[in-house]
Protein backbone atom coordinates (compact mmCIF):
# COMPACT_ATOMS: atom_id res chain seq x y z
CA UNK A 1 0.00 0.00 0.00
CA UNK A 2 1.58 3.02 -1.36
CA UNK A 3 1.57 6.31 0.19
CA UNK A 4 -0.98 9.27 -0.63
CA UNK A 5 0.52 12.79 -1.51
CA UNK A 6 -2.03 13.88 1.36
CA UNK A 7 -0.38 11.32 3.67
CA UNK A 8 2.91 12.00 3.10
CA UNK A 9 1.75 15.86 3.33
CA UNK A 10 0.72 15.12 6.50
CA UNK A 11 3.83 13.06 8.11
CA UNK A 12 6.16 16.18 6.82
CA UNK A 13 4.22 18.45 8.48
CA UNK A 14 4.35 16.96 11.64
CA UNK A 15 7.88 16.63 11.40
CA UNK A 16 8.54 20.14 10.53
CA UNK A 17 6.32 20.98 13.73
CA UNK A 18 8.74 18.70 15.56
CA UNK A 19 11.80 20.53 14.29
CA UNK A 20 10.91 23.81 15.86
CA UNK A 21 10.38 22.11 18.73
CA UNK A 22 13.71 21.04 19.46
CA UNK A 23 15.26 24.65 18.31
CA UNK A 24 12.76 26.20 21.47
CA UNK A 25 13.56 23.16 23.85
CA UNK A 26 17.28 23.88 23.30
CA UNK A 27 16.67 27.58 24.07
CA UNK A 28 14.98 26.39 27.28
CA UNK A 29 17.45 23.96 28.02
CA UNK A 30 20.17 26.43 27.46
CA UNK A 31 18.24 28.93 30.23
CA UNK A 32 17.08 30.78 27.38
CA UNK A 33 12.87 31.04 26.08
CA UNK A 34 11.74 33.02 23.33
CA UNK A 35 9.84 35.97 25.39
CA UNK A 36 12.16 39.51 26.77
CA UNK A 37 11.84 40.00 30.40
CA UNK A 38 9.95 43.62 30.32
CA UNK A 39 10.08 43.74 33.93
CA UNK A 40 7.00 46.43 34.73
CA UNK A 41 7.36 48.06 31.90
CA UNK A 42 4.04 47.74 30.90
CA UNK A 43 4.06 49.38 27.16
CA UNK A 44 6.37 46.54 26.34
CA UNK A 45 2.94 44.38 25.97
CA UNK A 46 -0.32 46.46 25.87
CA UNK A 47 -3.41 45.31 27.08
CA UNK A 48 -4.97 44.96 23.45
CA UNK A 49 -2.33 42.33 23.28
CA UNK A 50 -3.25 40.12 26.00
CA UNK A 51 -5.05 36.37 25.23
CA UNK A 52 -6.44 33.78 26.98
CA UNK A 53 -4.07 30.50 26.66
CA UNK A 54 -5.06 28.85 23.76
CA UNK A 55 -7.45 25.70 24.22
CA UNK A 56 -5.67 22.33 23.45
CA UNK A 57 -8.91 20.94 22.46
CA UNK A 58 -10.20 23.71 20.04
CA UNK A 59 -9.97 22.00 17.12
CA UNK A 60 -10.96 18.60 18.86
CA UNK A 61 -14.33 17.51 17.06
CA UNK A 62 -15.97 16.15 19.94
CA UNK A 63 -18.99 16.84 22.17
CA UNK A 64 -18.48 19.17 25.35
CA UNK A 65 -19.48 16.19 27.98
CA UNK A 66 -19.30 15.09 31.27
CA UNK A 67 -18.67 11.42 31.81
CA UNK A 68 -19.34 11.83 35.37
CA UNK A 69 -16.14 10.32 36.87
CA UNK A 70 -16.48 7.13 35.65
CA UNK A 71 -13.56 4.64 34.77
CA UNK A 72 -12.29 3.77 31.65
CA UNK A 73 -10.52 0.65 31.57
CA UNK A 74 -7.89 -0.14 28.86
CA UNK A 75 -5.96 -3.45 28.90
CA UNK A 76 -2.64 -2.81 27.00
CA UNK A 77 0.56 -4.83 26.44
CA UNK A 78 3.65 -4.91 28.37
CA UNK A 79 6.98 -3.60 25.90
CA UNK A 80 10.16 -2.15 27.38
CA UNK A 81 10.75 0.31 24.25
CA UNK A 82 7.78 0.84 22.02
CA UNK A 83 5.59 3.09 24.35
CA UNK A 84 2.83 0.47 24.13
CA UNK A 85 1.39 1.29 27.63
CA UNK A 86 -1.86 3.36 27.63
CA UNK A 87 -1.09 5.65 30.68
CA UNK A 88 1.90 5.82 32.98
CA UNK A 89 1.83 5.97 36.94
CA UNK A 90 3.58 9.72 37.42
CA UNK A 91 5.93 11.95 36.39
CA UNK A 92 9.41 10.85 35.61
CA UNK A 93 13.03 11.45 34.25
CA UNK A 94 11.71 10.13 30.96
CA UNK A 95 10.02 13.00 28.72
CA UNK A 96 7.95 10.64 26.95
CA UNK A 97 6.61 9.11 29.77
CA UNK A 98 5.41 12.51 30.78
CA UNK A 99 4.14 14.17 27.88
CA UNK A 100 1.60 10.61 27.84
CA UNK A 101 0.86 11.13 31.47
CA UNK A 102 -0.04 15.09 30.75
CA UNK A 103 -1.78 14.11 27.91
CA UNK A 104 -4.31 11.79 29.80
CA UNK A 105 -4.52 13.44 32.84
CA UNK A 106 -5.62 16.46 30.49
CA UNK A 107 -8.07 14.63 28.48
CA UNK A 108 -9.21 13.17 32.25
CA UNK A 109 -9.85 16.47 33.51
CA UNK A 110 -11.67 17.92 29.80
CA UNK A 111 -14.04 14.82 29.78
CA UNK A 112 -14.02 14.35 33.80
CA UNK A 113 -13.42 10.47 33.57
CA UNK A 114 -10.61 8.42 34.93
CA UNK A 115 -8.37 5.54 33.01
CA UNK A 116 -7.45 2.38 34.67
CA UNK A 117 -4.59 1.36 32.56
CA UNK A 118 -3.60 -2.13 32.81
CA UNK A 119 -0.84 -4.64 30.98
CA UNK A 120 -0.06 -8.12 30.11
CA UNK A 121 2.01 -9.54 27.76
CA UNK A 122 1.34 -9.41 24.06
CA UNK A 123 0.37 -12.90 23.81
CA UNK A 124 -2.29 -12.94 26.24
CA UNK A 125 -4.17 -9.76 25.55
CA UNK A 126 -6.32 -11.52 22.40
CA UNK A 127 -7.01 -14.41 24.20
CA UNK A 128 -8.60 -12.41 27.21
CA UNK A 129 -10.60 -10.52 24.75
CA UNK A 130 -12.38 -13.38 23.51
CA UNK A 131 -12.97 -14.77 26.65
CA UNK A 132 -14.57 -11.49 27.37
CA UNK A 133 -16.93 -10.86 24.27
CA UNK A 134 -17.62 -14.75 24.46
CA UNK A 135 -18.69 -13.92 28.46
CA UNK A 136 -20.97 -10.85 27.50
CA UNK A 137 -19.00 -8.75 29.87
CA UNK A 138 -20.12 -4.73 29.96
CA UNK A 139 -19.34 -3.42 33.19
CA UNK A 140 -15.84 -1.71 33.73
CA UNK A 141 -15.07 -4.57 36.32
CA UNK A 142 -15.87 -7.53 34.30
CA UNK A 143 -14.53 -6.20 30.61
CA UNK A 144 -11.85 -3.72 29.00
CA UNK A 145 -13.79 -0.65 26.77
CA UNK A 146 -10.43 -1.27 24.57
CA UNK A 147 -7.66 -3.93 24.40
CA UNK A 148 -4.42 -3.73 22.67
CA UNK A 149 -3.92 -6.56 19.68
CA UNK A 150 -1.31 -6.93 17.60
CA UNK A 151 -2.26 -6.11 13.77
CA UNK A 152 -2.49 -9.93 13.01
CA UNK A 153 -4.79 -10.65 16.33
CA UNK A 154 -6.76 -7.27 15.45
CA UNK A 155 -7.71 -9.26 12.30
CA UNK A 156 -8.38 -12.57 13.21
CA UNK A 157 -10.47 -10.86 15.94
CA UNK A 158 -12.26 -8.89 13.39
CA UNK A 159 -13.08 -11.96 11.25
CA UNK A 160 -14.34 -13.29 14.60
CA UNK A 161 -16.66 -10.49 15.05
CA UNK A 162 -15.05 -9.58 18.55
CA UNK A 163 -14.56 -6.08 17.59
CA UNK A 164 -16.45 -3.11 16.54
CA UNK A 165 -17.09 -1.72 13.04
CA UNK A 166 -15.99 1.79 13.26
CA UNK A 167 -19.45 2.84 12.28
CA UNK A 168 -20.50 2.63 15.67
CA UNK A 169 -18.07 4.60 17.33
CA UNK A 170 -20.05 8.16 16.27
CA UNK A 171 -16.95 10.73 17.22
CA UNK A 172 -13.59 8.82 15.45
CA UNK A 173 -13.06 10.33 12.30
CA UNK A 174 -10.55 8.61 10.10
CA UNK A 175 -9.84 11.56 7.82
CA UNK A 176 -8.30 13.84 10.33
CA UNK A 177 -4.58 14.27 9.89
CA UNK A 178 -3.88 12.04 13.31
CA UNK A 179 -4.84 8.45 12.24
CA UNK A 180 -2.40 7.13 9.38
CA UNK A 181 -4.88 7.12 6.97
CA UNK A 182 -3.16 5.02 4.32
CA UNK A 183 -2.23 2.79 6.67
CA UNK A 184 -5.85 1.98 8.23
CA UNK A 185 -6.73 1.65 4.40
CA UNK A 186 -5.22 -1.31 3.92
CA UNK A 187 -6.60 -2.96 7.19
CA UNK A 188 -9.99 -1.94 6.25
CA UNK A 189 -12.24 -4.93 4.66
CA UNK A 190 -14.65 -4.03 2.57
CA UNK A 191 -14.53 0.18 2.92
CA UNK A 192 -14.83 -0.94 6.96
CA UNK A 193 -12.32 -0.62 9.95
CA UNK A 194 -12.67 -2.40 12.57
CA UNK A 195 -9.15 -1.20 14.40
CA UNK A 196 -7.05 1.98 13.19
CA UNK A 197 -3.82 3.17 14.08
CA UNK A 198 -4.24 6.58 15.68
CA UNK A 199 -1.76 9.12 16.57
CA UNK A 200 -1.78 7.21 20.30
CA UNK A 201 -0.15 3.98 18.36
CA UNK A 202 3.56 5.07 18.21
CA UNK A 203 4.82 1.97 18.93
CA UNK A 204 4.17 1.60 14.86
CA UNK A 205 6.75 3.91 14.13
CA UNK A 206 9.07 1.94 16.36
CA UNK A 207 8.64 -1.14 14.22
CA UNK A 208 9.13 0.87 10.69
CA UNK A 209 11.99 -1.62 8.62
CA UNK A 210 15.53 1.02 8.52
CA UNK A 211 18.92 0.43 7.39
CA UNK A 212 22.66 1.14 9.18
CA UNK A 213 25.64 1.84 7.94
CA UNK A 214 28.88 1.95 9.31
CA UNK A 215 30.45 5.16 8.15
CA UNK A 216 34.08 4.79 9.25
CA UNK A 217 34.00 2.03 6.33
CA UNK A 218 31.76 3.90 3.65
CA UNK A 219 34.76 6.65 4.26
CA UNK A 220 37.34 4.18 3.80
CA UNK A 221 36.20 1.96 0.73
CA UNK A 222 35.19 5.34 -0.59
CA UNK A 223 31.76 4.30 -1.24
CA UNK A 224 30.82 7.81 -1.51
CA UNK A 225 27.77 10.11 0.46
CA UNK A 226 25.24 7.49 0.88
CA UNK A 227 22.47 10.50 2.20
CA UNK A 228 22.79 12.13 -1.30
CA UNK A 229 21.83 8.56 -3.15
CA UNK A 230 19.10 8.56 -1.00
CA UNK A 231 17.95 12.55 -1.73
CA UNK A 232 18.51 12.59 -5.46
CA UNK A 233 16.73 9.10 -5.69
CA UNK A 234 19.62 6.81 -6.92
CA UNK A 235 19.98 4.19 -3.57
CA UNK A 236 19.18 1.42 -5.45
CA UNK A 237 19.66 -2.74 -4.44
CA UNK A 238 22.64 -2.71 -6.80
CA UNK A 239 24.84 0.24 -4.91
CA UNK A 240 23.76 -1.72 -1.67
CA UNK A 241 25.14 -5.14 -2.47
CA UNK A 242 27.76 -3.35 -4.56
CA UNK A 243 29.01 -1.82 -1.03
CA UNK A 244 28.10 -4.65 0.92
CA UNK A 245 30.30 -7.31 -1.03
CA UNK A 246 33.58 -4.51 -1.47
CA UNK A 247 33.20 -4.18 2.39
CA UNK A 248 33.63 -7.44 3.40
CA UNK A 249 37.09 -8.56 5.03
CA UNK A 250 38.79 -11.43 5.79
CA UNK A 251 40.45 -10.32 9.13
CA UNK A 252 41.55 -13.58 10.40
CA UNK A 253 42.91 -14.66 7.05
CA UNK A 254 41.20 -17.77 7.65
CA UNK A 255 39.65 -17.96 3.96
CA UNK A 256 36.47 -17.60 4.72
CA UNK A 257 33.84 -14.61 6.15
CA UNK A 258 32.61 -15.45 9.87
CA UNK A 259 29.79 -13.16 11.41
CA UNK A 260 31.44 -11.75 14.69
CA UNK A 261 35.33 -12.43 13.79
CA UNK A 262 35.19 -10.40 10.51
CA UNK A 263 33.33 -7.66 8.78
CA UNK A 264 30.78 -8.53 7.00
CA UNK A 265 28.63 -6.86 4.63
CA UNK A 266 25.28 -6.93 5.28
CA UNK A 267 23.73 -8.08 8.73
CA UNK A 268 20.25 -8.43 9.52
CA UNK A 269 17.22 -10.82 10.80
CA UNK A 270 15.81 -12.91 8.13
CA UNK A 271 13.02 -11.71 9.23
CA UNK A 272 13.03 -8.68 9.31
CA UNK A 273 15.37 -8.57 5.91
CA UNK A 274 13.74 -10.54 3.25
CA UNK A 275 10.30 -9.61 3.59
CA UNK A 276 11.90 -5.73 3.34
CA UNK A 277 12.81 -6.78 -0.22
CA UNK A 278 9.61 -6.95 -2.20
CA UNK A 279 8.18 -4.39 0.38
CA UNK A 280 10.93 -1.98 -0.17
CA UNK A 281 10.45 -2.39 -3.94
CA UNK A 282 6.49 -1.32 -3.98
CA UNK A 283 5.72 -4.98 -4.02
CA UNK A 284 2.73 -7.19 -2.20
CA UNK A 285 2.11 -10.71 -1.90
CA UNK A 286 -1.60 -9.11 -1.23
CA UNK A 287 -3.24 -6.01 -2.54
CA UNK A 288 -7.07 -4.08 -2.66
CA UNK A 289 -9.25 -4.74 -5.55
CA UNK A 290 -11.70 -1.76 -6.49
CA UNK A 291 -14.09 -3.17 -3.78
CA UNK A 292 -11.86 -2.50 -1.05
CA UNK A 293 -11.02 -6.47 -0.84
CA UNK A 294 -7.74 -8.47 -0.84
CA UNK A 295 -6.21 -10.76 -3.60
CA UNK A 296 -3.44 -12.57 -4.40
CA UNK A 297 -1.07 -9.56 -6.89
CA UNK A 298 1.97 -11.36 -6.55
CA UNK A 299 0.69 -14.16 -8.54
CA UNK A 300 0.79 -12.94 -11.84
CA UNK A 301 3.68 -10.27 -10.92
CA UNK A 302 6.34 -10.81 -12.90
CA UNK A 303 8.56 -7.98 -11.29
CA UNK A 304 7.87 -9.10 -7.81
CA UNK A 305 9.54 -12.51 -8.25
CA UNK A 306 12.37 -10.66 -10.16
CA UNK A 307 12.87 -8.22 -7.12
CA UNK A 308 12.33 -10.78 -4.45
CA UNK A 309 14.73 -13.33 -6.38
CA UNK A 310 17.57 -10.58 -6.72
CA UNK A 311 17.65 -9.51 -2.94
CA UNK A 312 17.77 -13.42 -2.07
CA UNK A 313 20.31 -14.09 -4.11
CA UNK A 314 22.44 -11.16 -2.84
CA UNK A 315 21.83 -12.32 1.05
CA UNK A 316 23.20 -15.81 -0.29
CA UNK A 317 26.49 -14.47 -0.88
CA UNK A 318 29.43 -14.99 1.66
CA UNK A 319 29.37 -11.01 2.58
CA UNK A 320 25.96 -11.79 4.25
CA UNK A 321 24.92 -13.06 7.48
CA UNK A 322 20.89 -13.00 6.55
CA UNK A 323 21.09 -16.60 6.61
CA UNK A 324 22.82 -17.04 9.77
CA UNK A 325 21.20 -17.59 13.37
CA UNK A 326 22.30 -14.93 15.47
CA UNK A 327 20.57 -12.74 18.15
CA UNK A 328 23.58 -10.46 18.74
CA UNK A 329 23.60 -8.77 15.31
CA UNK A 330 23.33 -5.11 16.80
CA UNK A 331 26.19 -6.08 18.68
CA UNK A 332 28.42 -7.25 15.51
CA UNK A 333 27.69 -4.11 13.96
CA UNK A 334 28.46 -1.83 17.11
CA UNK A 335 31.83 -3.50 16.60
CA UNK A 336 32.76 -2.21 12.83
CA UNK A 337 32.19 -5.86 12.18
CA UNK A 338 29.89 -4.80 9.61
CA UNK A 339 28.84 -2.33 6.61
CA UNK A 340 25.02 -2.50 7.05
CA UNK A 341 22.75 -3.76 9.61
CA UNK A 342 18.74 -3.96 8.88
CA UNK A 343 16.62 -3.24 11.67
CA UNK A 344 14.06 -1.17 12.77
CA UNK A 345 13.65 1.90 14.28
CA UNK A 346 13.37 1.13 17.54
CA UNK A 347 16.49 -0.89 17.66
CA UNK A 348 18.83 2.10 16.79
CA UNK A 349 18.34 2.42 20.70
CA UNK A 350 20.51 -0.14 20.94
CA UNK A 351 23.33 1.40 19.17
CA UNK A 352 23.33 4.83 21.37
CA UNK A 353 26.57 3.05 23.23
CA UNK A 354 28.63 2.58 19.54
CA UNK A 355 31.89 3.45 19.37
CA UNK A 356 32.21 4.42 16.34
CA UNK A 357 29.78 6.56 13.96
CA UNK A 358 27.65 5.53 11.90
CA UNK A 359 23.94 7.01 9.89
CA UNK A 360 20.16 5.79 8.59
CA UNK A 361 18.99 4.88 5.41
CA UNK A 362 15.79 3.61 4.31
CA UNK A 363 16.09 0.35 2.47
CA UNK A 364 16.66 0.98 -1.40
CA UNK A 365 14.82 1.56 -4.29
CA UNK A 366 15.04 -1.76 -6.95
CA UNK A 367 16.08 0.41 -9.52
CA UNK A 368 16.18 4.00 -9.64
CA UNK A 369 12.95 3.74 -12.47
CA UNK A 370 11.01 2.84 -9.61
CA UNK A 371 11.08 6.53 -8.54
CA UNK A 372 10.03 6.26 -4.89
CA UNK A 373 10.77 4.58 -1.49
CA UNK A 374 9.00 2.14 0.70
CA UNK A 375 9.59 1.70 3.99
CA UNK A 376 8.34 -1.73 5.59
CA UNK A 377 6.03 -1.63 8.46
CA UNK A 378 7.03 -4.59 10.77
CA UNK A 379 4.26 -4.70 12.61
CA UNK A 380 1.95 -2.91 15.24
CA UNK A 381 -0.10 -3.18 18.29
CA UNK A 382 -3.27 -1.10 18.25
CA UNK A 383 -6.28 -0.72 20.40
CA UNK A 384 -9.38 -2.46 19.53
CA UNK A 385 -13.01 -1.95 20.79
CA UNK A 386 -14.54 -5.26 21.86
CA UNK A 387 -18.05 -5.81 20.81
CA UNK A 388 -19.24 -6.07 24.38
CA UNK A 389 -18.91 -1.95 24.58
CA UNK A 390 -22.24 -0.65 25.20
CA UNK A 391 -21.22 2.87 25.64
CA UNK A 392 -19.64 3.74 21.96
CA UNK A 393 -20.12 7.37 22.69
CA UNK A 394 -17.94 7.59 25.49
CA UNK A 395 -15.13 5.17 23.78
CA UNK A 396 -15.37 6.99 20.40
CA UNK A 397 -14.80 9.85 22.43
CA UNK A 398 -11.94 9.34 24.24
CA UNK A 399 -9.93 7.40 21.77
CA UNK A 400 -10.38 10.44 19.36
CA UNK A 401 -9.07 12.56 21.99
CA UNK A 402 -5.98 10.34 22.76
CA UNK A 403 -5.06 10.45 18.72
CA UNK A 404 -5.66 14.43 18.47
CA UNK A 405 -3.56 14.72 21.64
CA UNK A 406 -0.92 12.65 21.08
CA UNK A 407 -0.47 14.33 17.48
CA UNK A 408 0.13 17.33 19.05
CA UNK A 409 2.12 16.99 21.77
CA UNK A 410 3.11 13.21 22.45
CA UNK A 411 4.89 13.03 18.89
CA UNK A 412 7.12 15.65 19.56
CA UNK A 413 8.98 14.59 22.52
CA UNK A 414 8.77 10.80 20.89
CA UNK A 415 10.47 12.17 18.10
CA UNK A 416 13.38 14.19 19.43
CA UNK A 417 13.89 12.09 22.33
CA UNK A 418 13.44 8.48 21.67
CA UNK A 419 14.76 8.68 18.08
CA UNK A 420 16.45 11.82 17.32
CA UNK A 421 18.38 13.52 20.12
CA UNK A 422 18.90 9.61 21.92
CA UNK A 423 19.70 7.49 18.99
CA UNK A 424 21.31 9.16 15.73
CA UNK A 425 24.13 10.66 15.40
CA UNK A 426 23.62 13.44 12.61
CA UNK A 427 21.01 15.51 11.11
CA UNK A 428 21.08 13.98 7.88
CA UNK A 429 19.95 11.11 9.55
CA UNK A 430 16.90 12.44 11.02
CA UNK A 431 15.77 13.83 7.61
CA UNK A 432 16.24 9.59 6.40
CA UNK A 433 14.17 9.04 9.83
CA UNK A 434 11.60 11.54 8.40
CA UNK A 435 11.71 9.96 5.00
CA UNK A 436 11.33 6.58 6.23
CA UNK A 437 8.35 7.37 8.96
CA UNK A 438 6.49 9.38 5.86
CA UNK A 439 7.25 6.11 3.11
CA UNK A 440 5.52 3.45 5.48
CA UNK A 441 4.10 0.65 3.48
CA UNK A 442 2.07 -2.16 4.47
CA UNK A 443 1.53 -6.02 2.87
CA UNK A 444 -1.42 -7.75 4.25
CA UNK A 445 0.90 -11.03 3.33
CA UNK A 446 3.43 -9.90 5.61
CA UNK A 447 1.35 -8.98 8.63
CA UNK A 448 -2.12 -9.68 9.35
CA UNK A 449 -1.62 -13.56 7.47
CA UNK A 450 1.80 -13.68 9.13
CA UNK A 451 1.18 -17.11 10.54
CA UNK A 452 0.18 -18.70 7.28
CA UNK A 453 1.87 -16.79 4.54
CA UNK A 454 5.66 -14.59 5.46
CA UNK A 455 6.48 -16.83 8.24
CA UNK A 456 6.66 -20.63 6.68
CA UNK A 457 7.53 -18.58 3.09
CA UNK A 458 10.56 -16.94 4.67
CA UNK A 459 11.59 -20.03 7.27
CA UNK A 460 11.44 -22.10 3.66
CA UNK A 461 13.52 -19.97 2.13
CA UNK A 462 16.24 -19.38 4.81
CA UNK A 463 16.01 -23.28 5.11
CA UNK A 464 17.30 -23.50 2.10
CA UNK A 465 19.66 -20.93 2.04
CA UNK A 466 18.46 -18.67 -0.49
CA UNK A 467 18.55 -20.84 -3.08
CA UNK A 468 14.66 -21.45 -3.09
CA UNK A 469 13.17 -20.57 -6.59
CA UNK A 470 10.77 -17.49 -5.36
CA UNK A 471 8.35 -17.88 -8.46
CA UNK A 472 7.94 -21.45 -7.39
CA UNK A 473 7.80 -21.22 -3.87
CA UNK A 474 5.41 -18.53 -3.90
CA UNK A 475 3.03 -20.19 -6.32
CA UNK A 476 2.89 -23.34 -3.74
CA UNK A 477 0.94 -20.94 -1.72
CA UNK A 478 -1.68 -19.89 -4.07
CA UNK A 479 -4.77 -21.74 -2.27
CA UNK A 480 -3.89 -20.71 0.75
CA UNK A 481 -3.79 -17.15 0.25
CA UNK A 482 -7.12 -17.49 -2.05
CA UNK A 483 -8.64 -18.83 1.07
CA UNK A 484 -7.58 -16.16 3.46
CA UNK A 485 -8.99 -13.53 0.71
CA UNK A 486 -12.42 -15.03 0.20
CA UNK A 487 -12.76 -15.34 3.82
CA UNK A 488 -12.63 -11.35 4.14
CA UNK A 489 -14.72 -11.45 1.14
CA UNK A 490 -17.02 -13.71 2.61
CA UNK A 491 -16.85 -11.31 5.67
CA UNK A 492 -17.20 -8.21 4.09
CA UNK A 493 -21.00 -9.70 2.38
CA UNK A 494 -21.86 -11.67 5.11
CA UNK A 495 -20.75 -10.20 8.34
CA UNK A 496 -19.43 -13.81 9.45
CA UNK A 497 -16.93 -15.83 8.75
CA UNK A 498 -17.73 -19.59 9.95
CA UNK A 499 -14.24 -20.90 11.88
CA UNK A 500 -11.58 -18.87 12.12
Amino acid sequence: MKMTDKTLIRLLSLLLCVLMTVGALAGCANGKDDTTDTGNDTSAVGTEQETEAPDPFKTLDTPDVSFNNKTFRVLSIEHDSLYTAMDVPGLSSEPVNNAIYERNRMIEDKFDFKFRNETDIWQNTSATLERQVQAGATSVDDGYDIVMLICREAYSATLKNYLRNYEDLAYIDLNKEYYFDEINKQFSIGGKNFFAYGAESINALGQANCLCFNKGIATDRAFGDLYEMVNNKSWTYEKMFTMAANAATDKDGDGKLTLGTDVMGFIGDFDLTIPAVWVSAGENIIEKDEDDLPFMACYSSDRFYEVTQAGLDAFASNWSSVFTANDDKTDVFSANKAMFYCGCVCHLSYLKSMPDDYGVVPFPMYDESQGEYHSRLVDGWVHCVPTTCTDTDMTSIIMQALAYYSFKTVYDVYYENALTAKYVRDVQSVDMLKLILSTLSVDLGDTVWYAKIRAPLVDKIVQDKGTTSISSTIKSYRRIIQGLCKDAETFAETGSVKSK
